[in-house]
């Protein structure tokens, strides 16, 4: 008997933690709400600032239509003022589907086109899954709005939402698989005073698989989304942050920035999905 109430003590308990953990959690999903559009936003400001120089959302290959500067710029607009959208009309799904949409976009233009031919999972993959993966990020975003009523919206957010998990896990798991094939190349971009760089690299390919293999997988989505978000946002301080530092006048550290926040606030959200 006394056994028996000790159990069930001891179950309230851990349930009791495990209710304050997820409304300490829950707490933080307003202004994660804000910052993965503000990361977009300034994506897009950065496409208009470098132009042409910033070359990860819209790759350069052989055959690029003519007019680059001009359209990268064009392209930098339409997101920034899409992502805006976003943030001032908080309960629209609409205008988070006009952002995946605009998100969805250099996929098919331009990364497909460029990985397709190449015969080689490589980077040119890697943009594909990438941009796949960022563009489910608005669906994320509305899937927790108000339905609209309008049938075939609130069916492109369904769809999308069921598939953001997927897309993130195999971005993921893509990034570990070319963390390990360029393990030297990888290691180069920590910075110098980090001991270790090569066995970091093989580390965060390990963590990579992991968080996208657990994304799929029911029992451990909840907790895989949550360290992904952790581990992604770590490396927006230890990584990308010290790299833009090194060079504050290039695009690259800047985007970086906004990417890896961007991706750590979807994982969040995901995680906090009912």
């Amino acid at each position: 008997m006394a056994v028996s109430i000790l159990d069930d003590r001891t179950r309230v308990a851990i349930e009791e933690g495990r209710d304050a953990r997820r409304a300490s959690v829950d707490r933080l999903v307003p202004f994660v709400r804000q910052v993965l559009p503000l990361s977009l936003l300034f994506l897009g400001v950065l496409h208009v600032i470098f132009g042409a120089a910033l070359t990860r959302m819209l790759p350069v290959w052989p055959d690029s239509p003519p007019g680059r500067p001009y359209w990268t710029a064009a392209m930098g607009v339409a997101l920034a003022a899409a992502a805006g959208i976003v943030l001032a009309r908080a309960r629209s799904r609409g205008a988070a589907l006009w952002l995946a949409a605009l998100l969805l976009l250099p996929v098919l233009a331009l990364h497909l086109p460029r990985a397709l031919p190449s015969g080689d999972f490589g980077n040119a993959w890697l943009g594909v899954f990438k941009w796949l993966a960022m563009a489910a990020a608005p669906v994320v975003l509305a899937a927790d709005r108000p339905a609209a009523r309008v049938e075939w919206r609130d069916r492109a957010v369904a769809m999308g939402a069921a598939m953001a998990p997927w897309l993130l896990g195999a971005f993921m798991i893509t990034s570990a698989i070319l963390h390990v094939r360029f393990a030297e190349f990888v290691s180069q971009l920590m910075q110098p005073w980090m001991p270790w760089r090569l066995f970091w690299t093989y580390f965060a390919a390990v963590a990579l698989a992991a968080g996208g293999i657990g994304l799929v997988i029911p029992r451990t989505f909840r907790l895989a989304a949550l360290l992904t978000s952790l581990m992604i946002f770590l490396w927006f301080l230890l990584v990308h942050i010290p790299r833009m530092l090194i060079d504050p006048a290039g695009p690259v550290g800047w985007s970086e920035m906004a990417e890896s926040l961007a991706f750590s606030a979807m994982a969040f959200l995901l995680a906090t999905r009912r």
